[in-house]
């Protein structure tokens, strides 16, 4: 979950730059969005992408620091 909310904030704060990904690094964007949506589940995922849609840059931070910890702040 953590790390589809971290995978949700990298790309609402990319949308809002309006920054643009290489080919190559956009390609491995998607698979690692696919590989953790196939971890989750789709309601799980959906649940932890929106959280990290709306999340501060400020608490992004906190959680990828965060070490062992499974529950987003």
């Amino acid at each position: 979950e953590r790390a589809a909310a971290l995978l949700a904030v990298v790309d609402s704060r990319s949308h809002s730059a309006q920054i643009t990904l290489e080919p190559c690094d956009r390609a491995e964007f998607d698979d690692l969005v696919q590989l953790v949506n196939t971890a989750l589940g789709p309601a799980r995922f959906a649940a932890a992408w929106a959280s990290g849609q709306r999340m501060p840059l400020h608490q992004a931070a906190r959680l990828a620091l965060a070490e062992g910890e499974e529950k987003q702040p």
